[in-house]
């Protein structure tokens, strides 16, 4: 089975700042929602208020999205599941590939595929994604509406363009997956000393 997805996480944790395997690591992050698609089908959402879905848990399932390494570090760290490089194909590599921008929005410009990332991403993650002054997250049921639209939105337009962008050839996706390989075993770097 194919799961296209994406996940808005938040968090007390600085992303750009403190890195993703500390923004993952942290016991204070939290999916907000997960938007998925199987097999091309329509979109459906998850929030953490029920069940994951059982193919989450499928060894045979193959998860793409755009920059699917975030997803991948959400599984694995957040949510605890074991879910294999392998198993992960990442549409914005295809998008590098093909000689475009690497952006979800500027790629869906580009491409003018048929969805496009909606622009109000950048105001809900700031309301929703990020401690409040008082160190709480903020919880507005209108707001999370917009989120879980806006996620949706996001593996529409991921969707669209991977449905007209040529996919990494064999040779390719194996490079790719063996990066990623090298990239999580990484050397730990304190940015703070360079």
């Amino acid at each position: 089975m194919l799961v296209n997805l994406d996940f808005e996480v938040r968090s007390t944790i600085d992303l750009p700042t403190q890195g993703l395997d500390n923004y993952c690591k942290d016991p204070s992050t939290e999916v907000i929602c997960m938007a998925y698609s199987k097999d091309n089908g329509p979109v459906e959402l998850w929030t953490p208020t029920t069940q994951l879905p059982q193919f989450m848990y499928d060894k045979t399932t193959t998860f793409q999205g755009w920059n699917v390494m975030f997803e991948w570090h959400i599984m694995k760290y957040v949510l605890g599941l074991d879910v294999d490089i392998n198993q992960c194909v990442d549409t914005m590599a295809w998008a590098a590939a093909n000689n475009i921008p690497q952006g979800l929005d500027e790629a869906g410009s580009f491409m003018d595929a048929e969805h496009q990332k909606d622009p109000i991403g950048k105001r809900l993650i700031q309301k929703l994604c990020k401690p409040q002054k008082d160190g709480t997250f903020n919880k507005d049921p209108v707001l999370l509406k917009q989120m879980y639209d806006y996620c949706a939105q996001d593996v529409r337009t991921e969707m669209a363009l991977g449905s007209v962008l040529r996919p990494l050839e064999d040779v390719e996706q194996a490079v790719w997956t063996l990066t990623q390989r090298i990239n999580t075993r990484g050397v730990p770097v304190d940015p703070r000393e360079l």
